[in-house]
């Protein structure tokens, strides 16, 4: 799943979280009001913009604070990189709750396949058996969303690096980067949105069994310490690298990894097999308050509070004061203290403090 890097190339994390009935009943209001009679970009009388928007920006046209508490309370918000980084488990978290509300229990009148790297991957004839399908069920497995359909074939998306889902109505104007269409018979559409298409869609027969070569999820509350242990020691390489594999964790990524490391205080230079049994147990702890605090919103900005270390490098430690820095660990950036993440951690100069500047994030 790693990339090279561009100072980009991010990624990110969250438990799952159903969404509260009164956001539900709040979603339904704001969808159906978005299926009256106008044109395709009028603005209501009170100058309000109703045109279709992403679901990462404006979640069924709610406003970003309530897409946010679909995810978490606000007193455990965290702000999300302004760039657009990998999908994590926030991110398809919140994109599986709009497939739950929006998509589960629709029959499928027509898909449309508008990138050739998709046809490739779906055949006329598996777009023709779509229709009159309907979508029983949807389900996440790390960053991969199943679409169950009634008569137990699945349709699998993966969004890769910076694909989303955006409701519209059928027959609106698509997004730029319109790379698929799900047409329903109430006249709604689900349209995956992929500016880089590298996103994948594919079809699974009934009765397959899917084997996506995923580890413990990353959000689940029965992963131990002590599995994540075992899986370690066999490893010798540095911890970061392979917290991104997602055989070892699925949904983890590059944002959450480099945070659950600050927090735990180990160097993303440590030995995977050097990792003692405490530093495993606190890394593990790190990794359930990192997903806890993620909102799950990707191209939004939530300034209530900010990450501890990763985009900060030239700033100092929230911590220690020491000035954050960057290194590139296997095609992505690693952002780290060397003052208090010293767990493992190469001999060096004794690191720099960091002067505070007013207005740093």
């Amino acid at each position: 799943m790693s990339s090279t890097d561009s100072r980009a190339a991010p990624s990110t994390v969250s438990a799952p979280v159903r969404a509260p009935t009164a956001i539900l009943i709040a979603a339904d209001t704001a969808f159906s009001s978005m299926h009256q009679k106008r044109a395709p970009h009028a603005r209501r009388a009170g100058g309000e913009d109703v045109r279709p928007r992403p679901v990462g920006a404006d979640h069924l046209g709610l406003s970003t604070r309530i897409h946010r508490g679909i995810l978490r309370r606000p007193s455990q918000r965290c702000q999300r990189h302004p760039s657009q980084p990998m999908p994590e488990l926030p991110e398809v978290e919140a994109a599986l709750e709009v497939l739950r509300t929006r998509a589960r229990g629709r029959t499928i009148v027509r898909m449309r396949v508008l990138h050739p790297a998709l046809r490739r991957r779906l055949k006329p004839a598996q777009l023709r058996a779509l229709v009159g399908a309907r979508i029983a069920r949807v389900e996440r497995r790390g960053k991969h969303q199943l679409l169950h359909l009634d008569d137990g074939r699945i349709l699998h998306a993966h969004f890769r690096m910076s694909g989303d889902w955006m409701l519209t109505e059928t027959g609106a104007p698509l997004p730029r980067f319109a790379r698929a269409v799900l047409d329903f018979e109430d006249g709604s559409s689900l349209v995956f949105v992929d500016s880089r298409a590298l996103g994948t869609i594919d079809m699974h027969p009934a009765g397959a069994e899917l084997d996506l070569g995923l580890g413990p999820d990353a959000a689940d509350p029965a992963w131990t310490a002590e599995q994540l242990a075992a899986a370690l020691a066999p490893r010798r390489g540095p911890i970061k690298p392979a917290l991104l594999d997602q055989r070892l964790v699925a949904g983890l990524g590059n944002i959450y990894a480099a945070e659950s490391l600050w927090r735990a205080r180990i160097s993303p230079f440590m030995r995977c097999n050097a990792l003692e049994g405490a530093q495993v147990a606190a890394l593990r702890k790190a990794i359930d308050a990192v997903l806890l605090r993620a909102t799950g919103s990707r191209y939004t900005d939530d300034d209530t509070v900010t990450l501890d270390v990763y985009d900060r490098e030239g700033l100092p430690c929230r911590r220690c004061d020491t000035t954050i820095e960057r290194v590139v660990q296997a095609g992505r950036s690693t952002y780290f203290c060397p003052g208090c993440q010293t767990a493992g951690a190469p001999k060096r100069a004794a690191p720099k403090k960091a002067k505070r500047v007013r207005g740093a994030r």
